[in-house]
């Protein structure tokens, strides 16, 4: 209930808060999840796209602090050979390295919900692009003064996202 008096307060006021998408993570998470979920190609082959994903984005670039817990787990799962889907997920929270976080993280009921709120994960690159966005935003929001006396462009420059290409960038259907 206080997350969500939290995001209708986040929703009216964006101005008090440093720059996030909440959105867009749940939307990353439950791409992610999907992606897992997904059975391999009629050639057997495993689906590519996301696993250099892990790579470059960090998670402490997620706003919300169960989303990095989520992340986290991801990235373990990941790392050691498996997919992150949601099963793997919430045991990983439950007993991984983080153990005992699944409840504080909204239970697995809140993996099933991350996985309905999010049609596919084919834009999983575009929702990365603005979690990544938005924690690049934040880290100067935080700095603070270190770009007063910078031309407007200089700034707009500075908020474009730096992350590397990867396989799902040029996609078209």
């Amino acid at each position: 209930m206080a997350e969500d008096a939290l995001d209708r307060y986040l929703v009216a006021h964006p101005e008090a808060f440093p720059p996030n998408s909440i959105e867009a993570e749940e939307s990353l998470l439950g791409s992610v999840l999907l992606w897992a979920s997904a059975a391999p190609d009629k050639e057997g082959n495993e689906l590519s796209g996301l696993p250099d994903l892990f790579e470059w984005l960090l998670p402490q670039a997620f706003y919300r602090d169960r989303h990095v817990f989520i992340y986290e787990a991801m990235v373990r799962l990941h790392r050691r050979g498996d997919r992150p889907h949601r099963v793997a997920v919430a045991y990983e929270l439950a007993y991984g390295a983080a153990a005992g976080v699944l409840e504080a993280c909204g239970g697995a009921d809140y993996l099933s919900w991350l996985i309905s709120v999010c049609p596919t994960w084919l834009y999983a690159a575009s929702y990365a692009d603005i979690v990544q966005t938005a924690y690049e935003r934040r880290l100067r929001f935080a700095a603070g003064a270190a770009s007063k006396g910078k031309r407007r462009e200089e700034r707009i420059e500075e908020m474009k996202p730096t992350r590397p290409k990867t396989v799902l960038d040029g996609y078209e259907r």
